[in-house]
């Protein structure tokens, strides 16, 4: 069993219940993800994202509340996370 501090940290943010409740049974299966939150609209998921951090969001551009900025007129998204601590990854200085 992996420590829960090892998993990936998931959140989902789509307004389709049957695509959330999907994905996030797939994900239960790989062993090695958490599904620790979901939104259902354009504010939940600012909330959800700005409360928890995840390490990935799983996001629909389109959700009730307003589109997530310039990628639905046709404009790109890019997602950046922080690098890994070297304390979290286990990597000192000499």
């Amino acid at each position: 069993m992996l420590d829960p501090a090892d998993k990936i940290r998931v959140a989902l943010c789509d307004d389709h219940e049957l695509f959330r409740r999907g994905v996030a049974e797939m994900l239960s299966l790989a062993g090695d993800v958490e599904v620790i939150g979901e939104a259902v609209t354009h504010e939940e998921a600012v909330a959800l994202v700005c409360g928890l951090e995840p390490d990935v969001v799983l996001l629909d551009l389109e959700m009730p509340g307003g589109t997530m900025g310039p990628t639905s007129r046709g404009g790109r998204m890019l997602a950046l996370s922080p690098p890994p601590s070297p304390l979290a990854t286990g990597d000192r200085a000499q």
